[in-house]
């Protein structure tokens, strides 16, 4: 009986390691049944694992191994890494990223030739940045010690996200043991295919931003306010999405340790930011904010139902009008809700997750942050998203590039399904508790 569980974890970790180590070397973004195929085979696997009695070294071992393979791979499914290190190669020759879209910098004689093959790869060259300050400092290292070498400043950058991720896979241990929970809840993110992927595959810095979020929720649970108000700071400076959940903590801490948190994350953000201080850097970051809710849409289901169904007039607000739904979810349960350990995540989960579905934009890689809160309150539309997300990479399939009004929805009624039996399961459970407690 031993012998045929070992196996079946063994083959599990090979259909994985199989399927990870095609998409990130051999798969191409237009081969979308070759992709959507593989993922599939590589969930399977990491849905079995985790029902398997897998102990907790294989995971991490697993999980870093997979990472380190996915380090050493050309970024298959996504150019935004090429962004990344203009943006780094712009600073280190002296001139202020925030500061110039690409294109006005394009033939400058300040800039190499190098940036010059980076600018024909750019998926956003009229655009100013909109990275945080603390992602500069990435984007600019591998400039500072690669130059021009393509391949090796591409490694290094991800190298950031793979120590990232090693230190995430460490500092779950801890968290878990804090909230109460079972350590192998872990291997829902750790073995995760997409986190896998997008991060260490495809250089998404949400890997960094997880890191600090999840090393702020542990030092919020031990009650070590200064050190929390410092991690989730940095995690802000890598991706402004936990400012959505700045309600929430204010809440939990109170008003004082809050205050101390803000006026710390504050000064933080200053020193972050000291280098790049200019006149039109707020303007220029909020230009491209705004032209990022307004002029983009992809793998949206709510939003690309009012946008068909709109006025012209009306269209251009569509996005920013469906902010306000997560914006009225958070100010209701401010108020009227009591915010404490038990809950917390579970609020930040939800108040996430309405931001992901009524954004205009849902890239697979944002959900990277919800599993990782995930871990602590087990979802399973969440892990369910994690899989349908990737039917969305069926827009990449022709040029220009397609989206399939069929894959949006059929990816987005299985997950209304699943998320539909995960509250009928959460309302039963609550009918227990009260009629255990009556």
């Amino acid at each position: 009986m031993v012998k045929h569980t070992q196996n079946a974890i063994f083959m599990q970790f090979a259909l994985l390691s199989a399927a990870v180590i095609a998409l990130t070397h051999f798969i191409v973004r237009n081969d979308f049944i070759s992709l959507f195929g593989l993922y599939s085979v590589g969930f399977i696997a990491y849905l079995q694992l985790n029902k398997l009695p897998v102990s907790w070294k294989q995971m991490l071992w697993a999980g870093i191994g997979l990472r380190l393979v996915a380090l050493f791979s050309e970024p298959a499914l996504s150019d935004d890494f090429y962004r990344f290190l203009w943006d780094g190669h712009v600073w280190t020759a002296g001139l202020n990223p925030y500061m110039y879209t690409p294109q006005a910098l394009y033939g400058s004689s300040k800039l190499s030739g190098y940036s010059s093959e980076i600018y024909s790869l750019l998926n956003s060259s009229n655009y100013y940045t909109v990275y945080p300050p603390l992602n500069q400092y990435f984007f600019a290292l591998p400039a500072l010690l690669f130059g021009k070498n393509l391949l090796a400043s591409t490694i290094l950058l991800k190298a950031s996200i793979f120590a990232a991720e090693v230190g995430t896979c460490l500092v779950f241990p801890k968290l878990l043991r804090v909230y109460e929970l079972n350590i192998k809840q872990a291997g829902w993110y750790i073995l995760n295919p997409l986190v896998i992927i997008e991060l260490c595959g495809n250089s998404h810095f949400e890997g960094v931003m997880i890191f600090f979020l999840l090393l702020g929720l542990y030092f919020l649970k031990t009650q070590k306010w200064i050190l929390a108000g410092i991690c989730f700071s940095l995690a802000v400076n890598m991706k402004l999405v936990p400012l959505i959940f700045l309600p929430f903590l204010i809440k939990y801490m109170g008003f004082k340790k809050s205050a101390i948190s803000m006026l710390i994350g504050i000064l933080i953000t200053a020193l972050l930011a000291l280098p790049f201080i200019s006149k039109e850097l707020v303007s220029n970051i909020l230009s491209s904010v705004g032209l990022y809710f307004q002029g983009f849409a992809f793998n949206s289901f709510f939003y690309s139902i009012l946008f068909d169904i709109s006025p012209d007039d009306w269209k251009a607000k569509v996005a920013t009008s469906l902010l306000l739904i997560p914006a009225t979810f958070i100010v209701y349960h401010f108020f009227k809700t009591s915010i404490h350990a038990k809950n917390l995540v579970r609020y930040l989960i939800l108040t996430l997750g309405i931001y992901f579905l009524f954004s205009a934009v849902m890239h697979p890689w944002y959900l990277c942050t919800l599993l990782a809160l995930s871990t602590l309150n087990h979802q399973r539309w969440v892990i369910t998203w994690t899989w349908v997300v990737f039917l969305s990479y069926f827009t990449y399939r022709v040029v220009p590039y397609e989206e399939s009004p069929f894959m949006i929805a059929l990816a987005y009624f299985i997950l209304f399904t699943v998320m539909a039996f995960d509250y009928m399961s959460y309302k039963r459970n609550q009918n227990r508790l009260k009629q255990s407690e009556a």
